[in-house]
């Protein structure tokens, strides 16, 4: 069964942020938003020192914390293992921020959708996602393909770079690095808040199903609601009702109670 998963060769990487920009582009992100990030390091000794780009994103768990959490399945993962988040159902809860141990989502300001990195994959239809990052890499840092296949070429740059793909106590993952690059990047906690929020999942589940039910019995009770419209009748001092609720008969003012006479001035005979 078809598996992917991408390999980030850091040892071509060589910092130009062009995968960035290109994931920009293609999700139509800000300039200030990224699913991509990078962390520099060095390493040796002066005069024999040296520097590393290490982009960094959404891993795509196995048994995603982020999946795990989501009270609404907004958060989930396709039959090819690809982690995607569906806006539609998504509420803004902030629980996937709060388990992901690698700390790669954003919020878009526009929805409010936490979203990330899906490998480009905008449909579940079945077709092969064509990641932008991978194609606009000009050193050909970044492989992606079928992680379960043998002869992909993702899972022969894995056994030449003796890669290692990114892991926390709580998750497996489907991006890898060559090892130098993983021992320096080292493995994240998992996050002691992720236990309560699996507590914390169906009672948000309930409550969100308890709003969407009371704000049904509220239409109802409201349909066929009618406001009552009243006028000031500064002539008579009465109020005069124009127009009826759904429930209640027009009132009518009697007119032997309305004067139709002008009111007369102070010291002035009535005619």
């Amino acid at each position: 069964m078809t598996r992917y998963g991408m390999l980030i060769n850091t040892k071509r990487c060589v910092g130009c942020f062009a995968c960035r920009l290109a994931c920009q582009m293609n999700n139509s992100l800000p300039a200030k938003d990224s699913y991509i990030g990078f962390k520099s390091f060095e390493k040796g000794t002066y005069p024999d020192v040296s520097t590393m780009e290490v982009p960094t994103q959404c891993v795509h768990c196995d048994n995603a914390p982020c999946v795990r959490v989501c009270p609404t399945g907004a958060s989930h993962t396709t039959a090819e293992g690809v982690v995607i988040v569906d806006a539609d159902r998504c509420v803004g809860c902030l629980y996937c921020m709060s388990a992901c141990p690698y700390d790669v989502r954003i919020i878009d300001e526009k929805t409010g959708v936490s979203e990330k990195c899906r490998f480009c994959v905008f449909k579940e239809d079945g077709s092969t996602p064509s990641p932008a990052c991978v194609s606009t890499c000009i050193t050909g840092a970044r492989v992606f393909g079928d992680i379960d296949d043998p002869e992909s070429d993702i899972s022969k740059a894995i056994i030449q770079y003796n890669a290692k793909s990114m892991s926390s106590s709580s998750a497996s993952t489907k991006v890898f690095y060559p090892e130098e690059t993983y021992e320096l990047i080292k493995e994240p906690k998992a996050d002691p808040i992720l236990d309560l929020l699996d507590v914390a999942k169906p009672i948000a589940g309930a409550a969100a199903a308890a709003t969407v039910v009371g704000l049904g019995v509220s239409y109802a009770r409201g349909a066929g609601y009618k406001r009552d419209y009243t006028k000031y009748d500064p002539k008579t001092g009465e109020t005069i009702n124009l127009g009826a609720t759904v429930n209640e008969p027009q009132t009518t003012t009697d007119e032997s109670e309305t004067s139709t006479e002008e009111p007369t001035k102070d010291g002035e005979e009535q005619r």
